[in-house]
C-alpha cells in the first residue's frame, strides 16, 4: 500500500475516542474506525489494532448525557454582573453555565460466548454527530 492510499484510508476514518470496554484493548485513546471486507477496524493511526466481523456486531446505541456546571453558571453570572449590570448578570449565567454532552457511542460486540460493550465518545466533534458516521459504517 502506497503513501497516497494510507493517506486516503486515514481520510475515510471516524475519528473517535475509545473509552474502554473491549478486553484486547487498552484506553481511552484516539481511534479510527473503518470498514472493509465485512469487518469493523479499530485502527491506532494507520495501524489495526482490532477487526470485528460485522456479523459478530451485537448493536449500537447512543446514550444521551449531559450536565451543567452549576460552579462555571455562578461564576459567570458574578462576573457578568459586575462588568456590565444586571443584564450582563443573565448573560454570564447563561453562558457560563452552557451543557457538556457526556453523550456515549456503545457497540456490543460478541466475544467468545459473552457480549462486551465498547464506549466511544466523539474525538473532534460532539458525540451525538458522530453517532451517525459510526453506524454508516456497520451497513
Amino acid at each position: 500500500m502506497g503513501f497516497l492510499d494510507n493517506l486516503k484510508k486515514q481520510l475515510t476514518l471516524v475519528q473517535v475516542k475509545y473509552l474502554g470496554g473491549h478486553p484486547e484493548l487498552s484506553g481511552p485513546s484516539t481511534l479510527g474506525l473503518g470498514s472493509s471486507e465485512g469487518k469493523l477496524i479499530l485502527n491506532a493511526g494507520i495501524r489495526p489494532l482490532l477487526e470485528i466481523p460485522l456479523s459478530d456486531i451485537v448493536g449500537l446505541t447512543l446514550e444521551k448525557a449531559s450536565h451543567r456546571s452549576a460552579g462555571k453558571a455562578a461564576a459567570g453570572a458574578i462576573i457578568g454582573g459586575a462588568l456590565t449590570g444586571g443584564i450582563g448578570l443573565l448573560a454570564g449565567a447563561a453562558f457560563g453555565g452552557r451543557k457538556k454532552d457526556d453523550s456515549v457511542i456503545v457497540l456490543t460486540v460478541k466475544y467468545g460466548v459473552a457480549n462486551v460493550d465498547l464506549f466511544f465518545s466523539g474525538a473532534n466533534i460532539d458525540t451525538a454527530k458522530t453517532y451517525p458516521q459510526v453506524a454508516k459504517l456497520l451497513h
